[in-house]
């Protein structure tokens, strides 16, 4: 009897050990930081040359795959950080004021951010840019004035401000715009050589004046060079030298 008495004692030991295995939970993973930029962010710091402290930069950001645009008015540490931000392409336009009184340059980015990633944007010095100035004839009114590709359609005069402020994202296609009484001179900020457009609208009319038109001229920015555009014949022509 103690020979089949032992068996099933060992094997009933056996069976009372097997779920004490089974109820034991893996070791936990070990932690991992990540270092660097945080992921699904987009951030820099944006341009700023005036010293007026009430005309700070405006920075758009374009989600291309949904069209949703989203808009950070900078403080005064010129800082920007959009976040949290999922994988796609965007496009980032910080639009920075100038010394005129409303006057802005633009500076566009595509960006592509993937899974766990953050994209830092730097606007570095342009090598060798190409300069401009404007200049006015003494009757020129006050009018909006815009530098573009040199392939932009020139939309109808009732649709300008959308060209300029669309939900609210400016056109990637203008650089420079300033709207003023005119007289000038106005020093633009460096631009890359290259091809663009030069396009006039007056915003004030008195009697005498050419029609209101939105006119436009091409003009070629030479590396190292400035050109001179002059207004005449109160927005009915211009010069470029």
């Amino acid at each position: 009897m103690l020979r089949l008495v032992l068996p099933i004692l060992l094997l009933l030991a056996a069976c009372q050990s097997e779920p004490e295995q089974l109820s034991q939970e893996p070791p936990a993973p070990p932690v991992v930081e990540l270092s660097g930029i945080p992921s699904g962010h987009i951030l820099g710091m944006a341009p700023k040359r005036v010293t007026d402290a009430r005309k700070n930069p405006r920075v758009y950001l374009l989600c291309k795959e949904t069209g949703l645009v989203q808009e950070e008015r900078v403080g005064d540490d010129l800082g920007f950080d959009f976040h949290p931000l999922t994988p796609g392409s965007y496009r980032l336009t910080i639009k920075e004021p100038t010394a005129e009184r409303d006057s802005w340059s633009y500076h566009h980015r595509d960006l592509e951010l993937t899974a766990d990633q953050g994209v830092e944007v730097k606007l570095e010095p342009l090598d060798n840019p190409a300069y401009f100035r404007i200049r006015a004839a003494k009757n020129t009114p006050p009018l909006i004035f815009l530098l573009t590709d040199a392939d932009l359609e020139v939309p109808p005069k009732n649709q300008l401000g959308d060209l300029l402020e669309a939900d609210p994202l400016p056109s990637e296609k203008i650089h420079y715009s300033f709207a003023d009484d005119g007289h000038g001179p106005f020093d633009v900020p460096p631009l890359p050589a290259g091809h663009y457009q030069i396009m006039t609208i007056a915003i004030d009319w008195e009697p005498g004046d050419p029609p209101v038109e939105l006119r436009a001229w091409p003009i070629e920015l030479r590396a190292g060079e400035t050109r001179t555009v002059r207004l005449q014949k109160r927005l009915a022509e211009v010069t470029i030298r």
